[in-house]
């Protein structure tokens, strides 16, 4: 099959917004075509919590309310821990990590953990765990370990993409999905993924007016605070009906040559 193949670099400029990427893609000129993430780059730079995120607790039935005064990026179980010791000191509530390195909160009075924001679950390792989670011997303890640098798995969906299948309370659900991405990676270091999984056949108009966004493995949304670049090919399907999309390939002088004699 003739292949007419578009390559294509394209990065976010919002430092608001950096794990999302708004392109028009330059298309072939054929009426489907191929996409194909090759790589994503940027840097490890989260921030894994943020002014918005909040922490609840019952304490002899009044309630305690934690929120955060600014966001924070590159935490681990003792920073984390240590941060919660401190706001919560005037609530008589310790924080610290026990030799599983999970979190655990200690209070001479009743305790129950009763609500917490998705950023501040997944940093305490509650994620699968249900609320509230009362105090046993005065220690409400986290189940699990924390994802401090986001999840395990990151994804790269977009307004088209590859089926990719994800269950929760509702049942499964498909995602669009672009490219996989495994979380091998350490704070502040240089992320360089190559994509080896997922293309998506589509109509060549579409990508002229796409959406890349980052998403962690439970396709929640994160923060980027580095720019992330993407590098991709789009593989016009030349077997197929041509449509006219304005876009003319470029003639290259050998062609020029030949077309003349």
């Amino acid at each position: 099959m003739n292949e007419a193949v578009v390559k294509f670099t394209e990065f976010s400029k919002n430092p608001d917004n950096y794990e999302q990427i708004h392109a028009n893609l330059r298309i072939p000129y054929t009426q489907y075509s191929t996409l194909i993430i090759d790589s994503l780059t940027t840097y490890a730079c989260f921030e894994v919590l943020g002014v918005n995120d909040y922490l609840k607790f019952n304490k002899n039935g009044s309630e305690v309310v934690l929120t955060f005064d600014e966001g924070y990026s590159d935490l681990n179980a003792e920073s984390f821990a240590t941060l919660l010791d401190d706001l919560l000191k005037s609530e008589n509530i310790g924080c610290s990590v026990d030799m599983t390195n999970r979190i655990k909160f200690t209070c001479e009075n009743d305790l129950s953990l009763i609500d917490a924001s998705y950023n501040v679950r997944t940093l305490l390792g509650i994620y699968d765990q249900s609320l509230p989670i009362s105090s046993v011997g005065g220690v409400v303890q986290c189940s699990a370990v924390g994802h401090y640098l986001s999840t395990p798995i990151l994804y790269l969906i977009g307004s088209i993409g590859g089926k990719c299948f994800i269950k929760d309370d509702n049942g499964y659900k498909n995602q669009r999905v672009l490219m996989r991405i495994n979380n091998s990676f350490s704070a502040n270091f240089p992320v360089i993924a190559n994509n080896v999984e997922f293309k998506v056949y589509t109509l060549s108009n579409d990508l002229s007016n796409i959406d890349f966004e980052l998403v962690d493995a439970r396709f929640h949304k994160i923060k980027l605070l580095s720019p992330m670049y993407l590098c991709g090919s789009v593989i016009g399907d030349t077997n197929a009906e041509t449509i006219w999309t304005g876009y003319m390939p470029p003639i290259d002088n050998q062609d020029k040559n030949n077309d003349e004699t």
